[in-house]
């Protein structure tokens, strides 16, 4: 008895849909000492980033009490393209606590400059970063006041955290002010206190010594006197503005999302040659959804091999632009080929599969490729 032997390729699609809901949202974030981080929304493209520096510290009046006269934090406001899903880090400037005594007292979180007897820390910057978290990847700069210094009379008050430019601190009875930082360097320090440099106030450690605030760059430390405020910046937003010394106490971030993102209901992110997709998004604002490269709303159509990319917007303002990616891959060729097609009872026969498939399967699933393989039964048999 012969057996008759016939083979065929098969393959299977994984289909995968993605769904999301859109939301306006303002979230706040307060100082707690340690980065933050943020999720963009879903569908979300814009957000305005609010960010307010700290105030500097308060010094504290030989025989008096403490004097709050750290310089008020920076202000900056501006419009940062995003994606959804995309993670920014997120740092609030602290406000430092007064030294009474001898040593050196620590600066506010984020660039405050350290202080030493008597004088005040400087406040800690107020920033966002974006695709990373070094001091490289900030987007925006909300800058630290500069450290107060009191003393017997009072010496001085702290300058302001920037703008663009840091304030300078103030002298009352003549001693060495710190300077404000500015877009290219830290601010001077005065009498022996240290300048502030990128991202960091200037110390202040030692005998009547304020340190400065930090921002883009920080303020110089001032002996005796006011110490700088950082400087506040703005280069990686857009309908952009800061203001010097608005903030009292510890500093904030405010995110406001701009646009509502659409709610997508997309058939396959990836399939194969010859197979349809059906792209459709619903405005939550009532809006018209449009899509580019000849997709019509909620109609199957089929995508060209390789990735393809499309677009869809709204006629309402309030609504974000949706991007998706279809990848589209080749049909693959799958070959299966055989020692022999005809075998008597006993005998074996090999099996050897090609073409441009990663991996193959048989079935049955007794069927190794390359090895012989001996049929259980007479007859027929189909193998795939």
């Amino acid at each position: 008895m012969k057996q008759s032997l016939l083979w065929r390729g098969a393959l299977s699609i994984l289909f995968v849909v993605f769904l999301s809901t859109g939301w306006g949202q303002i979230t706040t974030f307060s100082y707690t000492g340690g980065a933050q981080t943020y999720t963009v929304p879903p569908g979300v493209t814009s957000i305005q980033i609010e960010s307010w520096g700290a105030q500097g510290g308060a010094s504290y009046a030989c025989g008096g009490p403490v004097d709050d006269d750290g310089g008020l934090g920076g202000y900056s406001i501006g419009n940062l393209a995003v994606t959804p899903g995309e993670i920014l880090n997120i740092y609030v400037g602290g406000k430092p606590t007064t030294l009474i005594g001898g040593g050196t007292g620590a600066g506010g979180f984020n660039g405050g400059g350290n202080c030493g007897e008597w004088a005040g820390g400087g406040g800690g910057a107020s920033d966002v970063r974006q695709s990373g978290a070094s001091l490289f990847d900030r987007v925006i700069v909300g800058a630290g006041g500069g450290g107060g210094n009191t003393g017997c009379p009072n010496h001085g008050t702290g300058g302001a955290g920037g703008g663009l430019l840091g304030n300078n601190g103030i002298a009352h009875t003549g001693y060495s002010i710190g300077y404000g930082g500015t877009a290219v360097s830290g601010g001077s320090g005065g009498g022996g206190a240290a300048s502030g440099y990128f991202g960091q106030g200037g110390n202040g450690s030692g005998y009547h010594r304020a340190g400065g605030g930090g921002g883009w760059y920080g303020g110089g430390g001032g002996y005796a006197a006011g110490a700088g405020g950082g400087s506040s910046y703005l280069d990686g937003v857009t309908s952009a503005s800061t203001a010097a010394g608005l903030r009292v106490g510890h500093g904030q971030i405010i995110i406001e999302v701009l646009c509502d993102g659409l709610v997508p209901d997309i058939s396959a992110v990836e399939v194969c040659e010859g197979e349809e997709v059906t792209l459709s998004a619903v405005s939550t604002n009532g809006g018209t959804v449009t899509w580019d490269g000849g997709v019509t709303d909620g109609i199957a159509f089929e995508p060209p091999v390789g990735l393809n990319t499309y677009n869809a917007t709204s006629d309402n303002d309030d609504d974000c632009a949706y991007t998706i990616d279809i990848l589209v891959n080749p049909t693959p060729v799958v070959t299966l080929s055989a020692s022999s097609l005809v075998i008597c009872d006993g005998e074996t026969v090999t099996f050897t599969s090609g073409g441009d498939a990663d991996t193959y399967t048989f079935d049955p699933i007794d069927v190794v490729d390359g090895d012989p393989y001996s049929p259980a039964d007479l007859g027929t048999a189909t193998y795939t």
